[in-house]
């Protein structure tokens, strides 16, 4: 038989119960207590992306360079953050086309739908005068979406090419090819006719928001 009479049985039932219950609600507290550190950090990396996109559509590539490093700090896998910092890197020229690319690449891949992105790489490569690459990933972002006015318009810009720097050599003469691509280089962004739209004349249509390519 057992020493132990029925009400210290009871009593250390109910301390055992008690004990596990505060543990549980600790637990509780705790998840809870991440998951509103998470969303806060959700919250300001969102408002930083905001300013930077704004920062890129009114023509201030350095203020949105500022701005989407501190979202990607906030939030390191959000593919959205990582594609417009890596344009406001060509854009601001706060960095070398590596990096640039680097950040555009991985949100292509991870997000292949998303036409944006594509645009978005497009644009770090023609900042860098490549545009064969660009026109690339331009087509396949009118694959994606045929209808979008934003890859539409930067590939209408590219439709409009400029004349030889030497007019009296032909186009393709390999002078003319030589120094075209220097110019191209040394001013990217007015490299096709009207010239190719920077992030100032042309954000990208996402959201319709964040806009105008």
């Amino acid at each position: 038989m057992s020493d132990t009479t029925p009400g210290v049985e009871a009593f250390s039932l109910v301390t055992g119960l008690r004990r596990t219950s505060v543990r549980q609600r600790q637990r509780v507290g705790q998840a809870g207590g991440v998951a509103s550190a998470s969303a806060a950090l959700a919250l300001r990396a969102e408002a930083r992306l905001a300013a930077g996109l704004a920062a890129l559509e009114h023509g201030r590539p350095d203020d949105a360079l500022q701005a989407l490093r501190d979202a990607h700090a906030l939030a390191p896998e959000d593919m959205k953050i990582q594609s417009w910092l890596g344009l406001a890197i060509a854009e601001s020229g706060g960095g070398g086309l590596s990096e640039a690319r680097a950040l555009c690449e991985r949100a292509v891949r991870r997000e292949f739908y998303n036409p944006d992105f594509g645009l978005n790489l497009a644009k770090v490569h023609l900042h860098h005068g490549l545009r064969s690459a660009a026109l690339r990933y331009l087509r396949r972002g009118q694959m994606i979406d045929p209808n979008h006015p934003a890859i539409a318009e930067v590939l209408g810009a590219l439709g409009r090419r400029r004349r030889p720097v030497l007019p009296f050599l032909s186009r393709g003469h390999g002078v003319n090819r030589v120094l075209g691509k220097v110019r191209n280089r040394l001013w990217p962004t007015r490299s096709r006719g009207k010239g190719v739209l920077s992030s100032s004349e042309a954000v990208s249509t996402v959201d319709t928001s964040q806009a105008n390519l």
